[in-house]
């Protein structure tokens, strides 16, 4: 994809590199004409290249609706250089692919290998002339580092790690981490425990090159052995959206002393009564060493969980879909229904992102135990994961308390915690003479010789700081919590 597009000739003296075929060769200067790998800027022209295609050539398809839903597609459906869309039916899918193939081929832009999980439709795509000289693939396919099964249309893993005798290092350790590509979240309960198990490194003081402590390693080459196995987890692609159902997304958040999660679900309901369940993204961060109280950590996820919801239904062009979000901290939900102008500015901060990203309203209690965030804030083994029914399925509805959670009592603990959090106010009244006198003695009212408030308000303002620096406040009269000043 990158040296399909053309770099500017201005800009082509910053791509020079030098070369020669062999040793005894004279070094030669090159200067790269397309986007070259490695540069910062390269992912972003390519795409912007892809896009500025789709606007340009849409018009090439003669149906002028098929050549919108083309552009659209590519707008959309597109990861860098991999296209990845469904269709309701097979004649919809091979319309689509022709169209899409058309305009990005009007631009230089070649999709080579195609692959489905309907045979129906790489039969018919293969029978198209203009798709002649391309390459159908049938079976197991790479998708931007996930690999997808075509013939039963699921997702699965490949964890390959290679046998190694020496004693393991934190390099080796981060770098083995690391290959465990998961953007979904799918493997968040498993993942959670080797971000859990690097803190614990950085916070060891170790080398990058030094050999772990035998307790540490001991614990790492155990965490290690069980990575295999998450080879056998296989996913159902097809979350089962389509125009005909109602769909709702469902999200969970929790925390615990080591991390925090927050997972979140789609739930179709057809029209026959049965309903659905399906695993959409989990994200996990690890929790700081340094946190002043558990209701404050908890707090975290429930703002980890609101932005991962506003990416998602973005995402899926799924903006109007009624939603539900859950939180077993009952300290949490009371904080999002409060005006954070109330709370001291560490809550408030998270309060306000919160309610501008959800409705506090849509914010739930659900018990521990029929929490699935609880997994990936906490982790568990690839065995377990495996077989796991709260986390790929979700609690079942009776466990759900869609009721206001505002009466969710607190313990003692979360009572004091919660009366601390809020801000102390003091309200200050200071009483002015809102009039001037001439040297005759005759009164004007302030109102009277300006024509606008604001001009009124702003000479106030300056009354005020000039009596405040020359300390001419009499001694104040205190009532309760508010103080009158009185000139």
């Amino acid at each position: 994809m990158f040296r399909q597009v053309l770099v500017a000739s201005e800009h082509r003296d910053y791509q020079r590199i030098i070369w020669r075929e062999t040793p005894a060769d004279e070094i030669q200067v090159y200067r790269l004409k397309t986007i070259t790998y490695g540069m910062a800027c390269s992912p972003y022209n390519a795409v912007r290249a892809l896009q500025q295609c789709a606007y340009d050539n849409s018009a090439v398809v003669p149906e002028r609706q098929q050549g919108t839903l083309g552009r659209a597609a590519i707008l959309t459906s597109f990861y860098v250089d991999d296209f990845l869309t469904s269709c309701e039916s097979v004649t919809e899918a091979v319309k689509l692919a022709k169209n899409v193939d058309a305009v990005l081929s009007a631009g230089q832009f070649t999709l080579r290998k195609w692959s489905s999980n309907d045979s129906q439709v790489m039969i018919r795509l293969s029978n198209e002339p203009s798709l002649s000289n391309y390459v159908f693939h049938a079976g197991e396919a790479s998708v931007l580092g996930l690999r997808w099964d075509a013939l039963e249309d699921q997702l699965f893993f490949r964890v390959d790690l290679c046998q190694r005798v020496e004693i393991p290092t934190k390099r080796r350790v981060l770098s083995e981490v690391a290959r465990l590509f998961d953007p979904t979240g799918f493997l968040s309960p498993v993942i959670v425990t080797g971000k859990i198990f690097i803190q614990r490194l950085w916070s060891a003081g170790l080398s990058s090159d030094s050999p772990l402590p035998d307790d540490l390693c001991r614990e790492w080459l155990k965490y290690r052995s069980q990575l295999p196995e998450l080879n056998q987890i296989r996913i159902e692609q097809w979350m089962g959206m389509i125009s005909r159902v109602q769909i709702s997304f469902h999200g969970f958040c929790d925390a615990s002393s080591h991390a925090y999660a927050a997972v979140i679900y789609a739930k179709t309901s057809n029209t026959n009564g049965s309903m659905r369940f399906t695993l959409l993204t989990a994200r996990t961060k690890v929790a700081p060493l340094k946190i002043a109280t558990i209701p404050r950590l908890e707090l975290a996820p429930a703002l980890l969980l609101a932005e991962t919801f506003q990416n998602v239904r973005d995402s899926l062009g799924l903006v109007d879909v009624p939603y539900y979000l859950w939180s077993d901290s009952a300290i949490v939900l009371r904080w999002l229904r409060k005006d954070p102008a109330t709370l001291k500015p560490f809550i408030s901060n998270r309060v306000r992102r919160i309610q501008e990203l959800t409705s506090p309203a849509r914010w739930h209690h659900i018990r521990s135990a029929h929490n699935p965030a609880d997994c990936a804030s906490r982790g568990i083994t690839p065995a377990e994961l495996l077989v796991h029914p709260l986390w790929w399925h979700g609690p079942k509805e009776a466990e759900m308390m869609y009721g206001d959670s505002s009466d969710v009592p607190l313990s003692k603990d979360e009572s004091n915690v919660f009366l601390a959090e809020n801000r102390n106010t003091t309200k200050f009244i200071v009483l002015i003479p809102m009039y001037t006198r001439r040297p005759n003695g005759h009164a004007i009212l302030l109102t009277e010789r300006f024509s606008s408030i604001t001009r009124l308000l702003g000479t106030l303002a300056i009354i005020l700081r000039w009596l405040g620096r020359r300390r001419h406040f009499r001694q104040p009269v205190i009532v309760a919590q508010e103080k009158h000043y009185t000139l």
